[in-house]
């Protein structure tokens, strides 16, 4: 062979060797990324990604379709789950009395369907807790704990007094440990607390997302939240240990002063600015 042919034949082999080595990186580069989606908490299946203008982390890797147990069916419970189920989500709406009329309303209002809170904990990726705080003790019978083992459990509970003008719980623990202590055996994180029922539908306030902080200490679960956050247009981020919850508990009646105390109204929420 002459040299000028062997030349040209070593320049192909290491282009094509270089080539190799670059699809091999962005293979294994997407690799991890699966691996690492297939790990988290409960949720283990990739579909699409979803950008949302003026969210930071929108456009991220998101979930498919997810069961989940809304166990509540009030102001909070039913205008969360209609708008999961617009995203595509199967929500089973709960309520004390199987039987009510707001909880039948709820249902037929959002498209959920209703169930008993075991049956729908049991199937469920995700159970979100949003119940008055005072009537925690009695939805966690112990069928119901059973039931919520392993899952990730997101507290959209406030410990609010019966005038909604003060906490009942503060300073050195939160409703939301409080929560954690019943549910030992679960992965709760503390979010939506901090977002009015009245704004759950308008994630965007004044042109600016509103800020939902997620608070929890299995990163797995909280990563979960965190996305299913993005998912629904706000701007959530990790706001740390479960722990903090102590805080974000007391931002919401803050909210609640302003809206009500000092009149601004309900369709006001947080906004974290960022330079």
């Amino acid at each position: 062979m002459r040299l000028s042919n062997r030349l040209l034949v070593s320049r192909k082999a290491t282009q094509a060797r270089i080539s190799v080595s670059s699809s091999h990186r962005s293979v294994m580069s997407a690799r991890y990324q699966l691996i690492r989606i297939r790990t988290r908490c409960s949720v283990r299946r990739v579909v699409r990604i979803r950008t949302t203008p003026g969210v930071p982390g929108s456009g991220r890797i998101k979930e498919r379709t997810m069961k989940i147990a809304m166990l509540g069916a009030g102001n909070v419970g039913s205008a969360l789950a209609a708008r999961l189920v617009t995203l595509g989500h199967h929500v089973t709406l709960v309520a004390s009395d199987p039987a009510s009329a707001r909880l039948a309303a709820a249902a037929a209002a959002s498209g959920a369907e209703i169930g008993t809170a075991v049956d729908a904990a049991t199937v469920a990726d995700h159970v979100v807790l949003a119940v008055p705080f005072a009537a925690i003790d009695d939805l966690l019978t112990d069928e119901v704990r059973d039931a919520l083992a392993g899952k990730v459990v997101i507290d959209a509970t406030n410990p609010l007094a019966a005038d909604f003008m003060s906490l009942t719980v503060g300073h050195t623990t939160s409703g939301g440990e409080r929560v954690a202590e019943r549910l030992p055996r679960s992965h709760v994180v503390k979010a939506f607390n901090t977002i009015f029922a009245a704004t759950l539908g308008t994630p965007t306030l004044g042109g600016a997302a509103q800020l939902l902080p997620v608070a929890g200490d299995d990163a797995g679960a909280k990563r979960a939240v965190i996305d299913l956050g993005i998912q629904l247009g706000f701007d959530a981020i990790d706001a740390g240990p479960l722990s903090n919850a102590r805080y974000l508990e007391p931002a919401v009646e803050l909210l609640i002063q302003l809206a009500y105390g000092q009149g601004l109204g309900a369709n006001i929420g947080l906004h974290l600015a960022r330079g």
